[in-house]
This record gives structure tokens, C-alpha cells and sequence, in this order.
């Protein structure tokens, strides 16, 4: 979801504390999981082990780490779910939270007050990070999501498209302050959103038993299952010397 992963995280400024590259942060990604900065693992890449092309590092060196990822994930005894091309990974008991994120998830089109899917955002953010603090989860939330929805009303008032007068999200955040927009997203809709959030709360508890037997039915235990029928000989023989290492 966003920048979260990764903790490629914008500032209020519009200025990235650090850029990730693509290959970068899908590392950084499973770095985090490990670690257990994230309860909840979403991996959306198609590798070549499952697919036919070879991502996210076009080389066997990067075929071998997404090996040895994979094969870590199997070790720590995560679970495995699967749905519109999306894997996720977590331990048994976060299967719950699971449940609630991809509840929320799938309602979010559905919300047409801002404030309510702000607090749903934020509510799906604290359920995958729940170390993350809520300073960032609404600077984050306010490029993600809030910026977005002023892009029709500036084009009416202004006469300027955001997607395409400015460069960057710094100049962006510029011009959205010296309109106004910068000071009522944080003194007055921060503040509704949070008010919001004991109501997206029970219809999370009201509506997540749905989901929670789908998840607790269809997640299973992961075992890392290469299809070799996809790889050269090179590729397969790198995978099979790095499995046969793991699994010694």
C-alpha cells in the first residue's frame, strides 16, 4: 500500500527522506518483514519462479536472492494467501488482521466522505504497520489519497491540472499551501478523520466474519514450490544448488 512497505516515505514538504528504486524497495519490502517492522507481507511482483518473466532483478543473482526470500518465508512458518494477483504472507495469528485489512480494502471505493476513507486508510496502515506513527501515516495519506481528490475542484477554481503543471510533489505542495489546501487537510481533516475512526472500527467487527472464514479456509502454510519449466538451464541449476544449500 503506497510508500508503507518500504518506509519510502515522503515528508510534509513534498520531499522524499530517501528514494527507492523499484528493485530496491521490493527488498526492502522483505527486509521489513523479517525484521517484523510489518505484520503483513504483499508481494505483487510475477518472477520468473512463477511466471515467465524474469523479475525483479533481470540477472541470477537476483533470481538466487528471490530463492533465498522465499525460502526464508517457508523457514519462519508464515502462511500464504492468494487474490487478484496479490501474495500475502503473515504468521497464523495475524491472519485476523489480515482479514480486516482486505475488508477495509475492498470498501474503500465504496466510501464516498473523505473523512471515512481517510480513516479507513489509516485503520488498514495501522493494521499492516502498527509501529508507524500517525504523523506519517497522514502526511503519507495526504499525497496518496487527499491530493487526488482535489484534482478536479483545483482544475475548476484554478484553472491548473496538479497531474501535469508540476514536477515534483515539492512544487505541488507549494502551490496546495498557498491555496489553503495544506492547512485545512492537516488542522481540520486529520481531525475528522480520527473522529471517524470508532465508526470504521465496528463495521470492521460488524462485517469481518465474512473474511475471516474465507482466509482462515483458503491460507495455508507456506512451501516455496519452484516451476522450473520457466527458467534455462542456467536458471535451474542456480535454484537447485540454493534450495539444496537451504535445505540441508
Amino acid at each position: 500500500m503506497y510508500a508503507f512497505p518500504s518506509f519510502e516515505l515522503i515528508q510534509k514538504n513534498g520531499k522524499f527522506k530517501k528514494h527507492l528504486l523499484r528493485y530496491d524497495r521490493w527488498k526492502n519490502n522483505y527486509s521489513c518483514f523479517f525484521r517484523g517492522k510489518i505484520e503483513i507481507l504483499e508481494d505483487f511482483i510475477d518472477t520468473t519462479i512463477n511466471s515467465t518473466s524474469l523479475e525483479p532483478d533481470q540477472t541470477i543473482e537476483g533470481l538466487i536472492e528471490y530463492i533465498e526470500y522465499q525460502l526464508k518465508l517457508e523457514d519462519m512458518g508464515v502462511y500464504y494467501y492468494f487474490r487478484s494477483n496479490t501474495r500475502y504472507y503473515c504468521k497464523k495469528k495475524t491472519l485476523p488482521i489480515l482479514s480486516s485489512a482486505l475488508l477495509l480494502e475492498d470498501n474503500l471505493k465504496k466510501e464516498s466522505q473523505m473523512c471515512k476513507k481517510l480513516a479507513m486508510h489509516y485503520r488498514i496502515a495501522k493494521l499492516y504497520f502498527p509501529s508507524i506513527k500517525d504523523k506519517e501515516i497522514f502526511i503519507q495519506l495526504f499525497y496518496a489519497v487527499y491530493v487526488p481528490s482535489l484534482i478536479d475542484e483545483i482544475e475548476k477554481k484554478h484553472g491548473v491540472n496538479i497531474t501535469l503543471e508540476f514536477e515534483n510533489y515539492h512544487e505541488t505542495y507549494k502551490f496546495l499551501k498557498k491555496k489553503g489546501y495544506v492547512d485545512y487537510y492537516f488542522k481540520t481533516m486529520v481531525k475528522e478523520t480520527i473522529n471517524a475512526l470508532p465508526e470504521i472500527d465496528h463495521w470492521i467487527d460488524k462485517n469481518v466474519k465474512k473474511f475471516r472464514e474465507e482466509i482462515k479456509k483458503k491460507a495455508v502454510p507456506y512451501k516455496f514450490t519452484p516451476k522450473y519449466k520457466y527458467l534455462d538451464k542456467e536458471q535451474r541449476n542456480a535454484v537447485k544448488e540454493t534450495i539444496n544449500k537451504f535445505r540441508k
